[in-house]
């Protein structure tokens, strides 16, 4: 190679995740100049996950640099409004507690000392002076001190017993106490918990004079029956009787709410919230509303924005956090937020006088989160082949990149660029479509080809990042994924389009990218492959079901039969509401539109990947599956079973080594079936 010469970029490969880090929760410093953020990296040695904060100089100067050291996992960073101390939630062989650390260097100190449990954000009074958190204890019982204990004793896990209609949360663990406000002065050695109940406490939010914390919860008669009963209440935090469950209520509509934050002046509360009383399940659009502390018509400033804020591109490679929240401009006239459009997240800004939002974020990609002083914003943002850094977003400037933390690996690796293309359902529905084409690609050669189909199912696929389809593109595949209706990358009509009949309404939409895979000259209609996680493990399920076209099939935690499904899940749906009937006298609807209800028409050669850990679509989805097709013996079929310590989010999140195993086991099975020699067989 002569002197100047670049190496060639290699293809992407699995091990390859193990490399990527992750950037995520980015905050401006109170006097503009800084921004802290969160990098998440695999410790391949430990099998494990590291977090650790990053700094960065906005004015310029010195790079973005690691903050904070150490087997740990740092998270939510927050500034003191003094600007001298970052308050954040360390995690460290499973307790977490919130730290302090000093702005301008030196060593981090534990601030609580809370039992085990799952702490929130830290929330900074005005003065500095006084931190607000949730906090969800463990039941004693089932500490890892009790746990110890047991063992030592020899004695059994003791029986969990249930009284909830919500009981667990995937990826979170056991809902057995509440979560409830606490508070601690910054310069003491004790919190409190200053609010009780029967219910949970979720968002603090300070008034300005910082005697007052505001709060979300549903403290309703039968929060069970009625979820949506979300309402904002407040919370004296200059009195005493601490934890209370005396509280004022502020009038809201009823319906789901998010993220309330009191405004710079004091005058208004803002949320993201809907309006209705219908089951959660039924997708709506969240719309930014401001509402007076002091009571009256809450006002909503997004009413005719007909985009979902915080909508997000799911990928396996970007910070999994909802943003469904806003933040004020320091003026308290204006708020800015992230919306999804058309596979994209911007941010936008809007005024207290509702006019039409503004884009401050710019070109295809999303920003997946982000963080506003008074004349600029930060944001972590990824691309099609840029896995993520923090930028600097100002209106009508191009975004300026402020971190690299994936550069090494981005400089290696030969990525393909997506091409986009709409394509027109029968019934005229739009089918927003990518095209990853393979590594050294032909055009005179022909390929197979892969539809990975996204879970949700009102959640969208996007100009992002996606390690495991840039990586079926590296081994030989073409790959093509889309937003069929009931995505959430166009109106809330179209979001509410496969409401109560997945399968019958979005297959139409599947088969149109067929029909434009085999229609293109490079693509072998003999050698077509389907895949699909949650919702796509639905949607693989119900295809296989009712055609033949594809040569194999992979469905990853999926939901196989809704009757016995919406008894198991951690997010049960209500009777009568997303779908008609329920599972013990008018099954009828559920039934319906179950796949297992067609599977006895499948021949496709059909591999299940599950995680028994999995509670949002629980394992025996699966089971019923296997045990079915195993009984008629139509098709081969083969189950993936993974263990109790991964969970609905396996693919993003899950233990490294068994990623990685996933990821393989895909390839070994597309590979057997769509591979050139496996073409007449």
């Amino acid at each position: 190679m002569g002197a100047g010469e670049t190496a060639p970029k290699r293809p992407l490969t699995a091990e390859d995740l193990l490399r990527i880090r992750v950037p995520g929760d980015p905050r401006i410093s109170p006097d503009g100049q800084k921004a802290i953020f969160t990098v998440r990296g695999i410790d391949s040695d430990k099998n494990t996950y590291r977090s650790h904060l990053w700094l960065v100089d906005l004015a310029g100067g010195r790079p973005a640099r690691r903050f904070t050291h150490g087997e740990v996992s740092d998270a939510t960073p927050r500034w003191s409004p003094d600007g001298r101390q970052i308050a954040f939630v360390r995690t460290v062989e499973g307790e977490s507690q919130i730290w302090l650390i000093p702005t301008d260097g030196g060593e981090g100190r534990p601030w609580t000392r809370l039992p085990e449990g799952k702490p929130g954000e830290p929330v900074w009074s005005p003065e500095s002076d006084r931190i607000a958190f949730t906090f969800r204890p463990t039941d004693p019982a089932l500490t890892k001190k009790a746990k110890k204990e047991r063992e030592t004793s020899k004695k059994s896990t003791p029986a969990r017993h249930l009284t909830r209609l919500h009981y667990r949360l995937d990826g979170y663990g056991w809902l057995d106490c509440r979560q409830h406000l606490w508070l601690g002065a910054v310069d003491g050695d004790e919190v409190i918990q200053i609010t009780d109940g029967d219910t949970d406490d979720d968002s603090p939010t300070w008034a300005p004079d910082g005697n007052t914390l505001a709060f979300l919860s549903n403290r309703g008669e039968d929060p069970e029956r009625t979820p949506q009963a979300v309402d904002l209440w407040l919370v004296d935090t200059t009195g005493s009787g601490f934890p209370t469950t005396e509280f004022s209520r502020v009038p809201t509509p009823v319906g789901g709410k998010s993220s309330c934050v009191w405004s710079p002046d004091g005058q208004w509360i803002a949320y993201v919230g809907v309006e209705t009383d219908e089951d959660p399940w039924f997708p709506r659009h969240g719309r930014l509303y401001v509402v007076s502390p002091a009571g009256g018509e809450p006002r909503c400033l997004s009413a005719h924005f007909d985009r979902g804020i915080g909508t997000l591109v799911l990928s396996d490679s970007l910070a999994a956090a909802s943003q469904e929240r806003a933040e004020w401009t320091p003026d308290s006239r204006s708020l800015r937020f992230v919306a999804g459009d058309r596979g994209n997240v911007e941010l936008f800004q809007v005024s207290l006088e509702g006019e039409a939002p503004t884009r401050l974020g710019q070109g295809p990609g999303a920003v997946v989160d982000f963080s506003s002083s008074a004349g600029t914003s930060v944001a972590i943002c990824a691309g099609p082949t840029e896995i993520g850094d923090l930028y600097r977003l100002e209106s009508g400037k191009p975004p300026a990149r402020l971190s690299e933390v994936n550069a090494d690996l981005v400089a290696e690796v030969a990525l393909a660029e997506p091409e986009e293309v709409w394509l027109t359902a029968p019934d005229g529905s739009p089918v927003q479509t990518w095209l990853l084409k393979p590594a050294g690609f032909d055009p005179k050669a022909r390929y197979p080809a892969i539809l990975s189909i996204h879970g949700g199912p009102h959640l969208q696929y996007g100009n992002v990042f996606f390690h495991e389809l840039q990586w079926f593109a590296a081994r030989g595949y073409v790959v093509a994924y889309c937003n069929p209706r009931g995505s959430a990358n166009l109106s809330e009509e179209q979001l509410r389009s496969t409401a109560g009949a997945w399968g019958d309404t979005d297959l139409p939409d599947f088969l149109t990218v067929v029909d434009y895979l085999v229609g293109l000259p490079f693509v072998d209609a003999e050698r077509l492959g389907v895949c699909g996680g949650s919702y796509g493990g639905f949607s693989t399920l119900w295809a296989v079901g009712h055609t033949n076209r594809f040569r194999c099939a992979i469905a990853d935690r999926s939901v196989s039969n809704l009757v016995s499904w919406n008894g198991h899940t951690d997010v049960p749906m209500e009777p009568d509401g997303y779908y008609r009937g329920n599972a013990w006298d008018q099954p009828e609807s559920l039934q319906k539109y179950s796949p297992i209800t067609y599977l006895a028409n499948c021949v496709t050669p059909l591999l299940l990947v599950h995680s028994e850990g999995d509670w949002r679509c629980p394992i025996g989805q699966s089971q019923e599956v296997f045990t079915m097709l195993k009984r008629l013996g139509r098709c081969r079929v083969e189950l993936v079973w993974y263990p109790p310590e991964t969970s609905h989010g396996l693919s993003r999140g899950g233990p490294p080594d068994l990623r990685l195993d996933r990821l393989n086991r895909y390839l070994t099975w597309f590979d057997e079936y769509l591979s050139p020699e496996r073409k007449n067989n």
